[in-house]
């Protein structure tokens, strides 16, 4: 395979025509306060990754979550939870011997939680995959007052090679 020389690679790094970065002075742009779900913990719209060693409780935490917001329980440090709908897509946890055991001893409303089950194209099912299947997830969200959309393992929604900064942080 031969090398690409320098008047090469500056070339292919030139924009396609009518394509253009946009540029917006930062006095023309309001600043807006962060709208939280639990505050100084959980933004809403905005990711959070609870990182930790395998079987220490990362995903109990979550479902204690998923049940504080389906009831408006009180966070941990006593503010009162707004009650909404929380979606959960498990790639290691079975929902009927762990994610509602678990959900039901929080003290979760199971009407208010929702588990992705799959994905239905043209009548067949197919497990759904977090990396390619997020548009059909919202769109599957539509109507409900979702809160809270726990993705457990979030490495299961990256498409490529998750052991890449890049590739990560552009899945996500």
């Amino acid at each position: 395979v031969p090398k690409p020389n320098r008047a090469t690679a500056i070339n292919q790094l030139q924009p396609k025509v009518g394509e253009m970065v946009n540029l917006v002075r930062a006095t023309d742009i309001t600043p807006e306060p962060i709208n939280w779900l639990w505050v100084g913990w959980l933004a809403i719209g905005k990711i959070h990754i609870l990182a930790g060693i395998a079987g220490h409780g990362k995903s109990t935490i979550l479902f204690v979550f998923a049940a504080t917001i389906s009831i408006g329980g009180r966070w941990p440090d006593g503010t009162r939870a707004a009650t909404g709908d929380v979606v959960i897509w498990s790639g290691e946890d079975d929902p009927a011997d762990t994610i509602i055991p678990r959900l039901i001893a929080s003290g979760a409303d199971l009407n208010r939680i929702h588990i992705v089950k799959g994905v239905t194209t043209d009548g067949e099912k197919r497990s759904f995959d977090p990396a390619t299947d997020i548009p059909l997830l919202r769109q599957g969200m539509a109507g409900k007052d979702v809160k809270l959309l726990i993705v457990d393992p979030i490495v299961s929604a990256v498409a490529g090679d998750s052991h890449k900064n890049a590739e990560v942080r552009r899945s996500l």
